[in-house]
């Protein structure tokens, strides 16, 4: 799924987390759903650390901040499935 996007860049790599239920629940309901056909589960991403070749976590946060909400900015991302994680 999040293979098939379009993306506008070469290469990356985020910081963030697979969620399931409410969030509160823990890693626990991430397992339960990953072994559910189908399971409710989303990917959140909150940091940008590499992107095109360029380590950019000398940067101030604010400004990967800024550089991952401009390159995911348009995508409708798919809800996570077990197949993507």
């Amino acid at each position: 799924m999040a293979r098939q996007i379009a993306w506008p860049f070469r290469s990356a790599i985020f910081d963030g987390e697979a969620c399931a239920g409410d969030g509160h629940e823990g890693i626990q309901a991430v397992f339960t759903e990953r072994k559910r056909a189908g399971g409710d589960m989303a990917l959140v991403l909150f940091d940008l650390l590499h992107l095109d070749g360029k380590r950019v976590m000398r940067e101030p946060w604010r400004d990967r901040r800024k550089r991952l909400e401009d390159i995911l900015a348009g995508h409708q991302l798919p809800r996570a499935s077990p197949q993507c994680l």
